[in-house]
């Protein structure tokens, strides 16, 4: 069997499988898996090493995978995401936030409420902080 044939073979077996609307994803898909079918071949024309595990193309493509898997999970610098919500809002300072004074609750425009587990909306903001909070949020934002 010549190479080209070999290539649709090898190929057809464990394609990815992936639907969308996009163009392009099955070209992308493609050179993914042109690039593994190719690494495959290289693989099989190197020397043995004695003691190493003898793979097939599926078993190539598990290595491949559990590398990728295994070297992104060792990343102890990685940012998690979505980064996780702080319980106050950082462009108010806490010794700001917290001074007890000149805190007034007024309406204006609508603004995301910074309070730590409130997820909504208000019209109600703080004059001194100028940041957005329910009046319920009021009270627990200002305190220590």
């Amino acid at each position: 069997m010549g190479g080209v044939d070999r290539l649709d073979q090898n190929l057809a077996c464990y394609m990815i499988q992936h639907r969308s609307k996009k163009w392009y994803w099955p070209i992308f898909r493609f050179c993914v898996d042109l690039a593994v079918q190719n690494a495959f071949q290289l693989y099989r024309m190197q020397e043995k090493i004695p003691g190493a595990p003898e793979h097939d193309l599926l078993s190539f493509r598990r290595q491949i995978a559990q590398t990728y898997v295994q070297t992104l999970s060792m990343k102890k610098n990685s940012v998690p995401y979505p980064p996780p919500r702080v319980a106050v809002d950082r462009r108010v300072l806490t010794e700001v936030r917290t001074d007890a004074t000149d805190h007034w609750i007024a309406q204006g425009t609508q603004r995301r409420c910074v309070a730590l587990g409130c997820k909504g909306t208000s019209v109600f903001y703080c004059e001194k902080c100028n940041v957005g909070l329910h009046p319920g949020c009021f009270k627990a934002f200002h305190c220590k």
